[in-house]
């Protein structure tokens, strides 16, 4: 384990891009919910995940998960559900903002084609990196983003919510709130 945190990294790309969604997130947070308004993460994995018995409404797990959440707090959603509307209940739950990462790829946004684009003129963003967003970036970043969330809320039996936990951990970021290590959107409580 010390091994793979010692010397296994994204590349300085990823956690550019990164960096750069949780300073809008922050950003958000503090524009509509006021200082200190904070933003928190989940993670609910849906489409071909193997443990049926993590698929639960939408409703459901925010029922099993509000406690953890601040008032008016920003929420990100890592999720690979496709339905529109399937996250209804979050957007009208009371939280400043609900984002994915969709939202941050649209016109511009942090990661919007013409603001990417103006960014590789940079260092951070030049050769000998790809000089195109790619796609394959999506689920390094949305792990980095979850990471430095307040809180962040997981699916149990999931390598992408546990990877999670163990960025959160490298941070010393991984106490929940009430010093729990591990929460789940499927479990009450």
């Amino acid at each position: 384990r010390r091994f793979v945190r010692d010397r296994l990294h994204y590349q300085p790309l990823i956690i550019k891009l990164a960096a750069m969604v949780v300073a809008r997130m922050r950003e958000l947070a503090a524009a509509n919910g006021g200082p200190g308004a904070g933003d928190s993460a989940l993670h609910i994995r849906r489409n071909d995940f193997q443990y049926k018995t993590n698929f639960i409404a939408a409703k459901t797990s925010l029922d099993n998960v509000r406690s953890v959440f601040r008032p008016g707090e920003t929420l990100y959603l890592a999720t690979d559900e496709m339905s529109d509307g399937f996250f209804d209940a979050f957007h009208h739950a009371g939280f400043t903002g609900v984002y994915t990462l969709n939202d941050f790829k649209k016109a511009g946004e942090v990661l919007s084609p013409e603001r990417l684009a103006a960014l590789r003129l940079a260092g951070p963003l030049a050769p000998p990196y790809p000089d195109r967003y790619s796609p394959k970036f999506d689920g390094m970043i949305e792990q980095l983003v979850c990471a430095m969330g307040r809180a962040f809320i997981g699916t149990s039996s999931s390598t992408f919510t546990a990877y999670i936990f163990r960025v959160r951990g490298y941070l010393g970021n991984n106490q929940g709130a009430e010093g729990e290590q591990c929460r789940f959107h499927t479990k009450a409580g």
